[in-house]
């Protein structure tokens, strides 16, 4: 195989990845309600990286943290359908990207064979 068609190997693999990757995205955005679901009204407990939040701080952020939560718990749908909407954007844009990618590297290669 020459350059050109490893090239194009190279090209198809990343789309490939590219793509597996969407659909990884894309299918935990619609597993995310059920997640919320199970979860119910439980809540997280305070450890790891905000232990190192100072109390006072946590006093002051905590109950807007709350507040802004449950508000956007009733756009959580809307915002789950735009995330998706956002993922295959970028899927296409980053295939796009590829492609011209993959345009520019045969202009180079087929340059550099002459």
């Amino acid at each position: 195989m020459n350059r050109g068609g490893w090239t194009f190997a190279l090209l198809l693999g990343a789309m490939a990845l590219w793509t597996v990757l969407a659909c990884g995205v894309a299918g935990v955005l619609t597993w995310l309600p059920a997640l919320a679901d199970a979860a119910g009204g439980a809540s997280l407990p305070v450890s790891g990286a905000l232990t190192l939040v100072p109390q006072a701080v946590l006093d002051a952020w905590l109950p807007w943290l709350k507040q802004l939560g449950s508000g956007l718990a009733s756009y959580f749908p809307l915002l789950l359908n735009w995330a998706g909407y956002a993922v295959w954007l970028l899927w296409g844009l980053g295939m796009l990207a590829l492609m011209l990618l993959g345009a520019l590297a045969h202009r180079y290669l087929s340059a550099a064979q002459r």
